[in-house]
């Protein structure tokens, strides 16, 4: 004989079985459920020998069922196996209302044990390749409800939704479908008013149902005796598709171009040490193998282009305690629109542990940062010599840098991301509808920022041509001419162009792409844009800077003085501004990191290319007969393992360099949009592709600097159309990066298809005080050259 009640036993999975599992687990927690008694499954094979139930065990609940006040009991089937995360076999063992008599209950036991014998079980178990084992019951007192149902956490409908489905009376006419059940389908962050039954006591019973469960989606029934609600069973919703989504926005900043095999090998490694480091630091992870799922997959392909695996990435921000804050600023900080954002904390223990860990990392953030500039300076010193052995040991120095040492780089990212959600949220707090105008107002005009060396130094170069009258003749040359002639004079035009190509020239579009000359590879090219930039009437970027910086402070002081009246007590006024002055300060320094380390990031590529083509140089070319760039179609591992002397035949490199580059070369006829969703086993879909649009037909985006210009536009598809930009355009495209820094002293205002917060355009324009939004879907099919628009910064709206 072995029985025990609910909320009292200890005794596992294997011998209660599932419902009477989950029952046990809830009641420990706090959760209202029906008094109960459990008897285990050993009693199930006791009556497959005996045929009878004991006396001893028929006297136990006898005792039992007479304690409670209630007029009849519910004798449910818990067989093992069932309502697990796999597979729930709900609905397919029997359950009972069963009068409060002996002689009835232990009838209706039997019932249940025999239930697992039926053709429904039977049926199930071939489809699935399951089989239940024994089977334990729950006895429980049974509730006269008023209204009883189900609540869905996840609805099988919409997976940012929540359902609910009642009927009045017993919960048997909705699962018999007797009756049509009131439906109600809602966001997951939101409570619906119903006159009826009060949800939101529901909805907070079950968000602790999801606490206890770890997230894990779940079927809930319940019932509401007028008063109360009681929870009878909870289950994981095993139906739910899984659904993976897909997202280009900001990634595209990095990598704009189709991703050579050697390019993604190294881009997938170093995302899953990147995510999987940054966790472990954390306190997130406690284990290096835990959730490795999630990290294996942060980044993958479509069409040879790179996309953020959105799915994964929000699976590994869900491990942290306060992870809707992560996910919030996550989702600000890459232009991800499309996930509900709600703040919620798992385990306050565990948010002390990781604020501890965040703050020492802080600290210690000035120190990773020149870790990372000193570690990138001294790899990019090392010459590349002829020596198998020394470009051997190159080409795996920089594979330990990307793999195993820039979660030193990560810090400065991760604190760019947190300052500036915590700085929108401090925003919202004093006025709401300008929250958006002031965050990226405050953050405009961050003191020595790496991204505006390069247009720093171009305006000097321009004005030493100018000052030397060489305007003309720059305008009437070709470029490779120009620059011929400036190395043979060695004048101090030439020591500016040679300085600047020799300390950023690396610093381009599609800067860490293989298969791209940059700047200090083909200088004629720095030339071509050099020329483009005379052409223009340019204003001093350090007086464009200084007079931001003004309107920075400006501003500062106009929401302190805003802060006092929003907040009548004048301590709590203080305490808030203190903590927006520290906040803006620590974005500001966080943001000047991360670029910091981006302009290295540039630098190491850039090095690590010319090894790549030196191995390029004494093993595909002169061995194998194949072209310098043949090994980018090669990844990491395979080119380490003809480093070590691996027995790799000549006609299997060639084949294989040979079918990689036929699959490149038929991606460039497909295009794909830049946000997916993907059902496992179905065909691919496109999701939120029409650009969000408001009720007077203006084009909605994400605000990135505040500012109203109305002006003509023009589509640029890359920065080599730089050309067509007049001063005092819009420039219109897709997505930026450093590459395009050049352009900012011709544009009076900015329209990004793609992009975040803090994506290159979005800091550049703020440095210019250039209105702008970003992250307006096919923004760049919509618009068209010359065609008059207004771009409110403030508010992230295009009125066209």
């Amino acid at each position: 004989m072995s029985f025990s009640y609910i909320g009292e036993s200890a005794a596992p999975l294997n011998e209660i079985g599932g419902k009477a599992f989950n029952l046990n687990l809830l009641k420990k927690e706090k959760i209202n459920i029906p008094a109960g008694m459990i008897l285990h499954a050993e009693n199930y094979y006791s009556y497959l020998e005996t045929k009878e139930i004991s006396k001893e065990l028929s006297q136990e609940i006898k005792r039992f069922i007479d304690s409670l006040e209630c007029t009849h009991v519910m004798v449910r089937s818990s067989a093992v196996g069932e309502d697990g995360k796999d597979f729930s076999f709900a609905g397919l063992l029997e359950s009972f209302i069963t009068k409060k008599q002996l002689e009835e209950v232990l009838k209706n036991i039997i019932l249940c044990w025999k239930s697992i014998e039926n053709q429904r079980v039977t049926t199930y178990n071939e489809q699935n390749k399951q089989a239940l084992g024994g089977v334990a019951v729950v006895i429980q007192r049974m509730i006269e409800p008023e209204f009883a149902g189900v609540y869905f956490t996840q609805s099988p409908i919409d997976e940012n939704s929540c359902l609910v489905e009642y009927v009045q009376g017993h919960a048997e006419k909705l699962v018999q479908g007797e009756v049509d059940p009131e439906s109600i389908s809602f966001p997951k962050d939101e409570i619906p008013e119903r006159d009826d039954l009060p949800l939101a006591e529901l909805i907070k019973i079950t968000q602790k149902i999801l606490t206890i469960y770890n997230d894990e989606e779940q079927d809930i029934e319940w019932v509401y005796d007028g008063k109360n609600y009681h929870i009878v069973q909870s289950r994981p919703i095993t139906t739910i598709k899984t659904k993976t989504q897909w997202s280009n926005t900001n990634v595209n900043e990095n990598y704009p171009e189709k991703l050579s095999p050697l390019l993604y090998s190294i881009a997938r490694r170093s995302y899953y040490h990147y995510f999987k480091n940054l966790s472990l630091k954390l306190g997130i992870l406690k284990k290096t193998q835990q959730f490795d799922q999630y990290f294996y997959n942060i980044i993958g392909i479509w069409g040879h282009k790179m996309f953020y695996n959105m799915s994964s990435i929000h699976n590994v921000i869900d491990l942290a305690p306060v992870k809707s804050i992560f996910k919030s600023s996550f989702d600000d900080f890459v232009g991800y629109q499309n996930s509900k954002k709600k703040v919620k904390v798992k385990n306050w223990w565990k948010l002390g542990l990781l604020l501890f860990n965040v703050f020492t990392h802080l600290l210690l953030l000035p120190r990773k940062v020149k870790f990372i500039e000193n570690l990138v300076d001294a790899y990019a010193s090392k010459e590349v010599s002829a020596s198998k052995n020394k470009h051997s040991g190159l080409f795996h120095e920089f594979l330990n840098i990307r793999f195993n040492l820039w979660e030193n780089a990560s810090f400065a990212d991760l604190f760019a991301m947190l300052f500036h959600g915590f700085l929108g949220k401090i925003c919202k707090e004093i006025d709401e509808d300008k929250a958006q105008g002031y965050q990226n107002g405050l953050i405009q005009a961050i003191p020595d920022l790496v991204s505006n060396k390069p247009i720093l130094k171009v305006w000097n170069i321009s004005e030493e041509i100018k000052k030397e009258s060489l305007v003309s003749w720059f305008n009437e040359n070709e470029a490779d001419l120009i620059w011929k002639e400036l190395r043979h004079k060695n004048n101090k035009i030439f020591i500016l162009i040679n300085d600047y190509l020799n300390e950023i020239g690396f610093r381009c579009s599609g800067e860490l792409t293989f298969f791209l000359d940059n700047y200090l590879e083909r200088p004629e090219s720095f030339i071509e844009m050099l020329k483009l930039y005379l052409q223009n009437e340019q204003r001093n970027p350090k007086e464009i800077f200084k007079k931001n910086h003004e309107a920075q402070k400006v501003l500062s002081k106009e929401i302190s003085q805003k802060t006092k009246e929003v907040f009548k007590n004048p301590v709590k006024a203080f305490c808030y501004n203190l903590i927006l002055k520290a906040t803006i300060k620590l974005t500001m320094y966080s943001i000047s990191c991360r670029e910091r380390v981006r302009l290295k990031q540039a630098k190491l590529y850039h090095h690590f290319k010319s090894v790549l083509l030196k191995i390029s140089e004494e093993l595909f070319v002169n061995n194998l007969g194949l072209e310098s760039h043949d090994i980018f179609y090669l990844e990491y591992d395979e080119i380490s393992r003809i480093l070590a002397g691996e027995d790799m035949s000549k006609d299997y490199i060639r084949d294989l360099v040979s079918l990689r580059k036929k699959r490149l070369e038929k991606s460039e006829d497909i295009e794909f949009d830049n946000f997916y969703t993907f059902d496992h086993g179905l065909e691919l879909q496109t999701y939120s592709s029409e650009p969000q649009g408001s009720k007077d037909g203006s084009l909605v985006g994400l605000p990135a600097c505040a500012g109203v210009i109305k002006a003509p536009v023009k589509v640029l598809k890359s920065i080599h159309e730089i050309e067509k930009l007049e001063q005092g355009d819009i420039l219109v495209t897709s997505q930026t990066d450093p590459g395009w820094v050049y352009a900012f002293p011709l544009i009076s205002g900015l329209i990004v298809e793609r992009g975040g917060m803090l994506s290159h355009g979005a800091i550049v324009a703020r440095e210019f005080g250039i209105p702008a939004v970003v992250g307006i879907k096919k923004v760049t099919e919509l618009l068209e050259d010359g065609q008059i628009v207004e771009i409110d910064g403030t508010n992230g709206v295009v009125r066209c």
